[in-house]
């Protein structure tokens, strides 16, 4: 199992963790390819206040290294999804808060024809654009990738976590997310996280 040493750049391995690269000091090449996760464009684009700033700015600054030395930056239709499902979700639940006295609350029967609902989703249109900017759109490869690999995977990471690993082999990318789930996940994809 790898990680990379940030002071080094360095591969050293390490038995308790898969081709796990630290992100800090991590130097993106032009010819490197990346699959970003989820977790990684709502750090960046999602309005989480101050939450977790160190990692915003890790993020950030590695999309900004790897822009700059032109390498290839990957986002797929499953990942917009979530994307955009968890964005309207957290602000679901912040709107839930400030309305205690709604009974059991739904997103779409009570959140979807407020003001905030309006607002959230003029939000997550206007960070799509800026992602669709950076991010090159894939083809999900449903049915010419191993479904029987993505099975196999499921339960060490959720299915989305295993389908995009399996993606990912298949294209030689690496991953850049901030889920400890691909710790775990016995992959030989490198994944690059600042949740090491």
């Amino acid at each position: 199992m790898q990680i990379l040493h940030p002071s080094t750049n360095q591969l050293k391995i390490h038995s308790d963790m898969n081709n796990v690269v630290n992100i800090s000091g991590f130097q993106p090449r032009p010819l490197d390819s990346f699959l970003v996760d989820n977790n990684v464009w709502m750090y960046i684009y999602c309005p989480i206040a101050n939450y977790e700033r160190r990692k915003q700015s890790l993020y950030g600054d590695f999309l900004k290294s790897a822009i700059q030395v032109k390498s290839g930056i990957f986002i797929s239709s499953l990942i917009v999804s979530e994307f955009c499902n968890a964005w309207l979700n957290l602000e679901f639940e912040n709107w839930k808060k400030k309305n205690p006295s709604l009974i059991k609350p739904s997103l779409k029967k009570h959140f979807k024809p407020s003001v905030e609902y309006s607002e959230t989703v003029s939000e997550i249109k206007a960070a799509l654009t800026q992602i669709f900017k950076i991010a090159n759109f894939c083809s999900d490869d449903f049915t010419s990738i191993s479904v029987p690999s993505i099975i196999n995977q499921f339960g060490k990471s959720d299915f989305n976590d295993s389908y995009y690993i399996e993606l990912s082999s298949k294209n030689k990318w690496k991953i850049v997310t901030d889920d400890s789930d691909f710790k775990d996940s016995g992959s030989p994809v490198t994944i690059i996280s600042a949740n090491i």
